[in-house]
């Protein structure tokens, strides 16, 4: 048992809507620049830590992962469970799935 649960693309848009979801997309900064979730925060892998200050405040939150690969973000909610987040998601298919379901995506820095 992982600890962390995978999300749809459709999942991850109710939770969204839901408000309080913090959405960490793990993906090179460039790549993040090209297209990303509204709402999502970049951070690079190796940043990924319970005292970061976007994810510090988050320990209660749902906390939704994402990479290009799904590998940085397994990763990375392993972590985070590991410090006692509660809800950590992981985007199943990361960004490519949230793009075949035809979702949008944002340009720039966010």
């Amino acid at each position: 048992f992982r600890g962390y649960k995978s999300l749809k693309p459709s999942e991850l848009t109710h939770l969204i809507n839901a408000g309080g979801a913090v959405v960490i997309d793990l993906s090179a900064a460039s790549d993040f620049e090209k297209g990303h979730i509204v709402g999502s925060r970049n951070l690079q892998p190796a940043q990924v830590s319970p005292t970061h200050k976007l994810l510090a405040p988050a320990k209660q939150s749902p906390v939704v992962l994402l990479c290009r690969t799904g590998n940085a973000s397994a990763t990375a909610a392993k972590v985070l469970k590991k410090a006692g987040f509660e809800q950590v998601y992981v985007l199943d298919g990361g960004l490519p799935a949230w793009q075949a379901a035809d979702l949008p995506l944002v340009k720039g820095r966010g």
